[in-house]
């Protein structure tokens, strides 16, 4: 038997994953522009706008002979893969309430009270 019609709504947004980073970091250095980009890939324009600020680093090379820098070096901001996965995971850890037991001094020590260690181990009496 196959359901036609679906009460269920379609979900309309994806985050991306680090497959997609890495995706997106050959198309940043092959010079594609976002609108492409995001075709490509099946995004929103504005989703790989923010997803190139979360990855931009900035990065030293070689100065070319027509740029004047200060040394041997100039700063080039580019987008890099994993570090757009690591600020996505830090992000990420921030979500959602906080724990309760955080506040709440008089449980923590009540648990300390009814708890004892014995060899190493903690022991709930």
């Amino acid at each position: 038997m196959e359901q036609v019609h679906s009460t269920t709504s379609k979900r309309k947004w994806k985050q991306l994953t680090e497959k997609d980073r890495y995706h997106l970091e050959a198309y940043f250095k092959a010079g594609l522009k976002t609108q492409e980009i995001a075709e490509r890939m099946g995004y929103a324009k504005r989703t790989i706008d923010r997803e190139r600020t979360l990855g931009l680093t900035e990065q030293l090379k070689p100065a070319s002979k027509d740029i004047k820098t200060c040394g041997d070096l100039q700063k080039q901001r580019v987008y890099l893969a994993d570090v757009a996965q690591r600020r996505h995971e830090e992000n990420s850890a921030c979500k959602g309430r906080p724990l309760k037991i955080g506040n709440d001094h008089r449980l923590v020590e009540y648990i300390e009270s009814k708890s004892k260690t014995r060899n190493g181990l903690l022991r709930l009496y």
